[in-house]
């Protein structure tokens, strides 16, 4: 081995991995979300964006699950 090859602990190696593997899952998230938010409706991305921001929760416990169908 060349004496200026990096050498990585298992610990760094694990981490190099996990890093990996979570990046990829990330990307696959990404896309199975823009494709969820690509076949919404206008009404159904207002709720959910209203849902993310913590806005939709307060409204049903206030006016019932009618408030936001």
């Amino acid at each position: 081995m060349p004496a200026d090859f990096p050498r990585l602990s298992l610990a760094a190696l694990a981490g190099a991995v996990r890093r990996g593997v979570r990046a990829a899952l990330n990307r696959r998230w990404a896309a199975h979300d823009r494709r969820r938010y690509e076949a919404m409706t206008d009404a159904e991305l207002a709720v959910h964006d209203l849902d993310r921001a913590g806005v939709a929760g307060r409204i049903r416990r206030r006016y019932g699950d009618l408030a936001l169908s």
